[in-house]
């Protein structure tokens, strides 16, 4: 569920034959950074995540005429919890298609060993940094700057009747996993 102190959702996989389903881009988007979030030689946290930027032309008027929304912002979604470090494979600035998978649901970082996806979502724009690098990562900047990137509940992005065309939260929904808290 989402709150304050937990500002995404989590889903689960819902088939035990494959207890670590992929995880898919939603839609169209660049990949703003991937890796581990660590302290202290520790992996903590997210864990393993991968974050992409969904631009303001490819949203849906659903998130267009959220009251958070403002012109020319972006929807950032961080996918945490991953099996493995994507690092090494989706670089920054690499765009990604709807469907393209971008890992697997793993138990990395603070998970209590509970395998499952985190999402969670950032509707804004980041500062970049001075090589134009948007300043969007697991263990500080923008992402954790409320008023620059206010967190948005996933909850008001899609269901599971989504019509969002692309969006494909709905199909990891349907086939692959199902939400940890009741409805999203």
């Amino acid at each position: 569920g989402w709150d304050n102190k937990h500002v995404g959702n989590d889903f689960v996989p819902a088939n035990s034959a494959n207890p670590n389903p992929p995880v898919s881009a939603s839609a169209s988007g660049i990949v703003i950074n991937a890796g581990t979030q660590i302290l202290s030689d520790k992996i903590v946290g997210y864990g393993n995540y991968v974050i992409i930027e969904y631009q303001a032309g490819s949203l849906p008027d659903a998130i267009h005429n959220l009251p958070e929304y403002k012109l020319n912002d972006s929807l950032y979604a961080m996918y945490a919890h991953l099996k493995e470090d994507m690092s090494g494979i989706l670089k920054p600035g690499i765009s990604v298609a709807p469907g393209t998978q971008i890992g697997t649901m793993g138990d990395s970082g603070n998970t209590g060993n509970f395998t499952h996806l985190h999402l969670e979502l950032r509707l804004g724009e980041p500062a970049t940094d001075s090589n134009g690098l948007k300043n969007l990562n697991a263990s500080n900047g923008d992402w954790y700057n409320a008023n620059r990137l206010p967190p948005l509940d996933p909850a008001l992005i899609f269901t599971p009747k989504d019509t969002w065309t692309g969006w494909v939260a709905q199909s990891q929904w349907d086939a692959q996993s199902q939400c940890a808290t009741g409805d999203p």
